[in-house]
């Protein structure tokens, strides 16, 4: 099963939505961004995957998972 087929978006079983927000700080020169879902690795994989693959240079980031839930945070620029 792939990890998209896995639950109904944006909503899982217990009606925890996925949050996933994006913030520029024009006069620091970057943007801050974060996912918070229910804990889904291949989710949070595919997520830093795509923002290399956009040519983003992600020069600070984390992620904590605990209890089911996933929070995933960077803060990154364009190449």
């Amino acid at each position: 099963m792939r990890d998209f087929d896995s639950l109904p978006l944006p909503f899982d079983e217990e009606g925890r939505k996925t949050m996933v927000s994006v913030e520029n700080c024009d006069e620091k020169g970057y943007s801050v961004g974060t996912v918070e879902c229910i804990d889904r690795p291949r989710l949070m994989f595919d997520t830093i995957c795509t923002l290399m693959d956009l040519e983003c240079h992600i020069f600070h980031g984390f992620m904590r998972s605990s209890q089911g839930s996933a929070f995933q945070a960077w803060k990154l620029c364009a190449k």
